[in-house]
């Protein structure tokens, strides 16, 4: 019976995964689509910069704020300090201060570009967040790292699925991109990496 269970489990998240990839190259095309050549454009959605490039980069270094980075298509590698990071489209990672990071895009080609996208944290969201949502106490020690790697749910990806396709609907971007916003934010407050946003708090 415990076989049975395991097995259904596991098929389960390999559903749940392939339809993330699925859905995430399709938004990812969606991206393209919007942003042309451009390799990196702020969006008119408030805190939301899309990249996109069309062949692999050298090691280049710039300052990056409080954020949760994805990648939608590709893979690519993160340096500081001492420390590597290489993360694809099954996770995403954040920070809670300025960091100073060296980003290298490893996968990418003209026929599926590395597409990403990076979503500023906002610190008075996220202290209201977690007053009104009276989440449990997590271990402040897995706090430590500067950078936090978790891995993408199906519920993460809905709602920055639904911010992203905002793009396409200018007109709602005042009043849905917050309420969406919010969403994100609460979703990777119970992750992972809850207690790395807890600090920009």
């Amino acid at each position: 019976m415990a076989v049975d269970v395991l097995a259904s489990e596991e098929s389960e998240e390999s559903i749940t995964a392939d339809w993330i990839m699925k859905s995430m190259k399709a938004l990812a095309s969606r991206i393209v689509g919007q942003i042309g050549d451009e390799t990196e454009v702020v969006s008119e959605i408030p805190n939301l910069t899309l990249h996109r490039f069309d062949e692999p980069t050298k090691p280049t270094g710039y300052l990056l704020e409080p954020s949760v980075c994805v990648i939608l298509q590709g893979l690519s590698a993160w340096s500081l300090g001492d420390n590597d990071y290489v993360y694809d489209a099954t996770r995403f990672f954040v920070t809670s201060i300025d960091l100073p990071l060296i980003a290298q895009i490893l996968e990418a080609s003209p026929s599926e570009p590395y597409v990403g996208m990076t979503l500023k944290l906002d610190r008075m969201q996220i202290a209201q967040l977690i007053l009104d949502s009276q989440l449990p106490s997590l271990n402040s020690g897995k706090a430590s790292r500067a950078i936090e790697l978790g891995a993408l749910s199906k519920p993460l990806f809905g709602a920055i699925e639904r911010l992203i396709n905002l793009l396409a609907e200018p007109e709602c971007i005042p009043v849905l991109s917050p309420l969406v916003q919010k969403e994100i934010v609460f979703r990777l407050l119970t992750t992972e990496c809850g207690p790395k946003i807890r600090q920009i708090a």
